[in-house]
């Protein structure tokens, strides 16, 4: 996106409208999905995230340099992986898999939280200003893509490719399959590949319509917000 600027493909007018639609929600989604990994690592007894300063919603403290100017360049990113001593998980009580599974799916979760959340404050905004809410374009903008990039984030996340939190369920799920251990150390590899290869996005225009007509629907019936829709 960035690059384009350089290179005169689009405006500065557009790449500011980008900015302010896109890239708050990316920063929240990924501050949150961090934060919910710090925090049920921490909720099992292991206080690593805490005292490498995790345990917190500061974008400063998550966000990636390197992460953060390919999001701007390519809007595509990353924030900095929240550090776990699997040791110290499972102290607190409770079995130590079921723990590594909750930290594998945490968040995935709070990014599905998120996307409920803006899904139902957009839908909410709908019914009280109606067609003026609408027209306002930059306010409904900002609810739906915050919601749909909260959905992208965690069904990319649910991938099982490792460093993915999707793989990290697997595994957790069968701690005692080795090879799963023998994949990880390509994790990275695999992913680019997979990226470069178009099949993520092959992925995504697949699945993300269905899954987030699903998820709307959902949302709506469990909140009891459908009638008024």
């Amino acid at each position: 996106m960035l690059l384009d600027l350089f290179f005169g493909r689009i405006t500065l007018q557009a790449f500011i409208i980008w900015l302010l639609l896109f890239l708050p929600g990316f920063i929240i989604g990924l501050c949150c999905h961090e934060f919910g990994h710090a925090w049920m690592a921490v909720k099992s007894g292991d206080d690593t995230p805490r005292m490498m300063g995790r345990l917190t919603l500061n974008p400063v403290k998550h966000l990636d340099p390197m992460g953060f100017a390919c999001i701007l360049v390519a809007r595509f990113g990353w924030a900095k992986p929240v550090m776990i001593n699997s040791r110290n998980v499972g102290s607190a009580g409770g079995k130590y898999r079921n723990w590594m599974i909750g930290i594998s799916l945490a968040g995935i979760t709070l990014n599905l939280c998120l996307a409920a959340l803006f899904l139902l404050l957009h839908a909410g905004l709908c019914i009280l200003f109606g067609a003026a809410y609408v027209r306002s374009g930059l306010w409904f903008s900002l609810m739906r893509s915050t919601y749909e990039i909260n959905i992208l984030l965690a069904v990319f996340n649910f991938l099982p490719v490792p460093p993915l939190d999707g793989f990290n369920f697997l595994k957790a799920l069968f701690p005692r399959a080795q090879w799963f251990y023998q994949i990880e150390r390509y994790g990275m590899f695999i992913l680019l590949a997979l990226i470069l290869s178009g099949a993520t996005s092959y992925i995504f225009n697949t699945f993300m319509g269905p899954f987030s007509d699903l998820f709307s629907r959902v949302t709506f019936n469990i909140t009891g917000a459908l009638p008024w829709l």
